[in-house]
This record gives structure tokens, sequence and C-alpha cells, in this order.
């Protein structure tokens, strides 16, 4: 599963490991497909004509969610021409909505919720990130900006504030 942030519905095309092949559409800016318990790769994502940054592997285990992110559109002019909108899509671990977000909670609570190894890892390194905050308590002025990467690779600089306050809302990913 998946979600599209900013993106119109899409069609999906997957590849498995046992060389199967899936392909089906997003609903409501939602893609999740029930697929056997396997290794896969999505070929590619097409919306209308253009596609989005693809090649996202991930192994499904039975009975449980994989998640695999969202991919946000750009904002500004360039969400107006679908090509480049569509070139400059980020990925994040970040739900676009508290619902969704919530979704991914039920999933965890109940120990049914998977993250690809990429999402674990820039989970932690928010955690790491969370860790050098808390040694920050107290001091308001000056701090050193902390770093965030995106799934695809982009950069950003993150206040403490704004660390602590995704850490809480995403720490349960990381529960397992």
């Amino acid at each position: 599963m998946f979600y599209l942030d900013g993106f119109k519905d899409c069609r999906v095309f997957i590849s498995m490991k046992n060389g199967k092949n899936y392909e089906a559409s997003s609903l409501n800016s939602v893609f999740a497909l029930v697929l056997p318990a396997d290794s896969g790769q999505i070929n590619s994502i097409l919306v209308g004509k253009d596609s989005l940054p693809s090649g996202m592997t991930f192994t499904i285990h039975p009975g449980k969610l994989t998640y695999l992110g969202t991919i946000i559109a750009p904002t500004g002019v360039v969400m107006f021409i679908p090509s480049m909108a569509c070139n400059a899509a980020d990925m994040t671990f970040k739900a676009p909505t508290s619902v969704h977000r919530d979704i991914l909670k039920d999933w965890a609570k109940s120990d049914r919720l998977r993250v690809t190894p990429i999402i674990k890892e820039r989970l932690t390194q928010l955690q790491n990130n969370y860790q050098a905050t808390s040694q920050l308590v107290g001091i308001q002025f000056g701090y050193l900006p902390l770093i965030s990467t995106s799934l695809k690779g982009v950069v950003k600089q993150m206040t403490p504030d704004e660390v602590i306050k995704e850490y809480r809302e995403y720490e349960f990913m990381l529960k397992k």
C-alpha cells in the first residue's frame, strides 16, 4: 500500500519475483493491492500519460500490510505541467493526513504493519534526531538544524520542535 498526495488516481504495474505481473488502479489517492507472499517491484505508476518515479521494491508477508510510503506532488507552478510534476515528485514515509496515519497505526497496533527497509532507515534517522533533540532541551537560540532525508533522497532541515512532533507522530512504525 502507498498513498498519493496531490496526484489524481493512477494505474500501477507490479512484477513479482515469481514471474507474475499485476496491474491495478489507485482509488481516492490510495493504492492497495492484495498480493501473494513474495518479493516484488513497482515497475511504473502512470498518471494519465506521464509516469511517476517507480522501482520501489517490497516484500509481502502473509496477513501483513506492507507500507511503501507516500508520493507527494510538487507545489507551485510545476504541478500544472504533468511531466514536470511527475519528475519532481518526492516520496516520504509520512501519511498525507491524520486519518491515513491512523489507518497505519491501527495496523501497527495489531502487529500487522510492515515497512520497507528504506522507510525503516529514514525512521531510524528521525529517531536519532529525536534523541539528539532531547539533549538540546532548554536551548532556545543558536541550535544547529537537524537534517531529514526523504525516501527519494531530498534533504531538508528541521528544527528541534519539528523533529519532536514528527517523531511522536511516526514512532509507532519503529515498534517492530
